[in-house]
């Protein structure tokens, strides 16, 4: 049995970073699993940010490449300590997001509010989650930097590796409120509901409750979301854990070539034109075996959005070369701004644009 399962992972291609095979304030990526994270989705069972098989907001929540009954896939970048840039993307962080309520400091969560665009066309995604620790199939893809360590670092760049794997072999599948651990199925870290969450700033108001395993997904909101500039509200009227409020500015549409080409032996500038709002721009190109599986490899790169490109030094664009393996997995250009508060613990509300890239090196 396990051989045949092994066999169609192995067949299945889905397009997602696929193509031809051949920042923190501090420092990139502290390995530290789960906590710090708020894309849209882990690595759970490749449904892309749309609602999952266990019932969850999405356990893969990237920009994923191929829509399928509702789903969205293709784009699926990190922060540190801090949870990003706070203080010089647009996002702010303040002292308090708010209330009390029944849980105090234990709790973290992440709201995200993101226009994206794929080869398939464009949509959005609204989704929001608050737990005791952000499992990694719960986390967005943009804290996959949090699950893998730097083997190289220059300039704005680090390649990444050594993600921390989930073998998903159970049989029966697991309930809707657990992840595949091997071979045995676990509950998820404990998670709570904070009310009714309102977001105003958008072009359309949106207000949303959670599912019956506190997931917030909300995916009815047109694809243009919001408009440069925009001051984005989104508020939580409070239930297990107190009310809270936060704020974030709107980007504008990232213009970018969405082919990256990785020639070996070349560095690589990928560009764009900057926007008006004081925001961070994020990359990240994965290899590897499509989702669920966990990349094999990865370079991540962050910057401000002002400087209009990103340069991958010649020795990581070799380094991850040869570390490529089929490149079916995710990748993503982010433009964002976020704000990052402590309502009962950490809470990061990231506004962005995520445009998926095709990945190919040749």
């Amino acid at each position: 049995m396990f051989a045949v399962r092994m066999m169609i992972l192995m067949m299945v291609f889905v397009l997602g970073c696929a193509g031809s095979n051949g920042s923190r304030d501090a420092e990139i990526g502290d390995g530290d699993p789960g906590t710090d994270r708020a894309a849209d989705g882990g690595y759970g069972d490749g449904d892309d940010g749309r609602a999952g098989d266990d019932g969850g907001a999405g356990d893969d929540g990237g920009a994923g490449d191929a829509p399928q009954d509702g789903t969205a896939q293709d784009a699926d970048g990190g922060n540190g300590d801090d949870g990003g840039n706070g203080g010089d993307d647009g996002g702010g962080g303040g002292d308090d997001g708010g209330g009390g309520g029944d849980i105090d400091e234990v709790a973290v969560g992440f709201v995200n509010v993101f226009e994206m665009r794929s080869s398939w066309g464009e949509y959005s995604q609204v989704r929001a989650y608050f737990t005791e620790e952000i499992h990694l199939r719960k986390a967005p893809f943009y804290q996959d930097v949090d699950h893998m360590s730097v083997t190289n670092q220059e300039g704005d760049c680090a390649l990444l590796a050594n993600y921390q794997r989930l073998l998903d072999m159970c049989n029966p599948p697991c309930g809707p409120d657990e992840y595949c651990d091997g071979m045995v199925c676990r509950p998820y870290p404990p998670h709570w509901n904070v009310g009714t969450i309102t977001i105003t700033g958008l072009k359309t108001a949106a207000a949303f409750q959670p599912d019956e395993y506190d997931n917030y997904l909300e995916q009815t909101l047109p694809a243009d979301l919001f408009d440069e500039g925009a001051g984005i509200t989104v508020s939580a009227a409070g239930g297990e854990l107190g009310a809270f409020q936060m704020n974030a500015t709107g980007v504008a549409a990232l213009d970018t070539d969405t082919v990256v080409d990785l020639i070996a032996g070349q560095p690589t500038t990928i560009s764009w034109t900057p926007g008006t709002v004081d925001a961070r721009v994020q990359l990240f190109l994965r290899t590897g075996i499509h989702r669920p599986s966990p990349p094999s490899a990865a370079v991540f790169c962050e910057v401000d959005d002002s400087a209009g490109q990103i340069v991958i030094p010649a020795t990581i664009v070799d380094a991850f070369r040869s570390a490529a393996m089929l490149n079916q997995q995710p990748c993503e250009l982010m433009r964002y701004t976020q704000d990052i508060q402590n309502p009962f613990g950490r809470v990061e509300l990231r506004v962005a644009n995520v445009v998926s890239l095709q990945l190919n090196t040749p």
